[in-house]
């Protein structure tokens, strides 16, 4: 898993939604978050336990962002991404 970390070297570190990509381009987490550099890294770690949050880190080839101003226009864009 550390070694796939990468992904997310280009990802901010402000305020904003962040979308793992699989390899057919399809969406297959949306999150937000105040540092989304921080928590897109947490994805990678050990300490990471859920399954199915393993095995979406292995399928993902790309970490998508959306820097917003603030925590509450990340969630407003992470709601607006679910739902397309």
């Amino acid at each position: 898993r550390r070694r796939r970390a990468v992904l997310a070297d280009h990802v901010p570190h402000g305020p904003g939604s962040y979308r793992f990509i699989g390899p057919n381009s399809e969406v297959l987490y949306v999150g937000s978050s105040g540092n989304m550099y921080r928590r897109v890294r947490q994805y990678f770690t050990a300490a990471e336990k859920r399954r199915r949050m393993a095995e979406m880190v292995e399928l993902a080839t790309r970490v998508e962002s959306t820097p917003t101003a603030t925590l509450l226009e990340a969630r407003v864009v992470e709601l607006r991404d679910i739902t397309r």
